[in-house]
């Protein structure tokens, strides 16, 4: 055993990041629903709206697959796992979108590679996005983490814009 290493550490780092994925594909999947209906739902029921309405294995299995891709892309190299998470950033959006329409058996791949396609060309524009957040991510640090209850939704609300505008011009 290496010195220092701590198996369960892994363990919980990886339950840890799945539940904040998955809160957060929620969130989105709420804004996307906002954006478009002008349904604001309650917090607690749109943090696991992802998840609702038989939705739960399909929404987990994408997520666990665009984590996994993204990790493997970054074992091989930092710079192509950061451009694949760029490629993969609007799979959750286009799985929302594939539900509303009634499609519940879109595969985890089929959703990846419709976000690929989507991102072909604009993977630059969001991360100047994520650029101009930077000053609002330091606000928030600055104040105890205090100032991301309103910087979040901001950024979240800001990312689904981002995605109407790709899917409206595409």
């Amino acid at each position: 055993l290496i010195q220092g290493y701590k198996p369960g550490y892994d363990l919980s780092t990886f339950i840890v990041g799945l539940i904040t994925g998955l809160v957060l594909w929620g969130v989105a999947y709420t804004i996307l629903d906002f954006v478009e209906t002008g349904n604001m739902e309650t917090w607690y029921t749109g943090i696991f709206s992802a998840y609702s309405n038989g939705r739960f294995k399909n929404s987990l299995f994408t997520l666990f697959m665009v984590n996994i891709f993204t990790a493997l892309w970054t074992i091989l190299l930092i710079i192509p796992g950061i451009i694949k998470g760029y490629s993969y950033a609007m799979t959750p959006y286009i799985l929302k979108d594939k539900f509303a329409a009634g499609q519940t058996d879109i595969g985890a791949t089929e959703a990846i590679t419709e976000s690929r396609h989507l991102m072909d060309g604009h993977k630059m524009d969001l991360f100047v996005l994520d650029l101009s957040f930077i000053g609002w991510g330091l606000l928030g640090i600055i104040t105890c983490g205090i100032g991301f209850i309103w910087i979040t939704p901001y950024y979240r609300q800001t990312k689904t814009n981002f995605y109407h505008s790709l899917v409206a011009n595409n």
